[in-house]
């Protein structure tokens, strides 16, 4: 999955090289690639414990409302 995601990043990237015009367009694509990857990154790292804690967070509102 991660050469995938690198893969499609890199042609994006190579698209809009091409021209003067998508100077700006390629400033943007940087930053949402840069923001997608922290999240993944994020995701994978803390995944399990963020899961666990809004599975606390379920049980807790289950023996409340119960």
């Amino acid at each position: 999955m991660g050469g995938f995601l690198f893969q499609w990043i890199a042609n994006i990237f190579s698209r809009l090289r091409q021209g003067e015009s998508g100077q700006d367009l390629t400033e943007y694509g940087m930053m949402v690639a840069f923001i997608a990857i922290v999240v993944v990154l994020a995701v994978v790292f803390f995944g399990e414990q963020v899961s666990a804690f809004i599975g606390d967070i379920g049980a807790s509102l289950e023996e409340w409302l119960s």
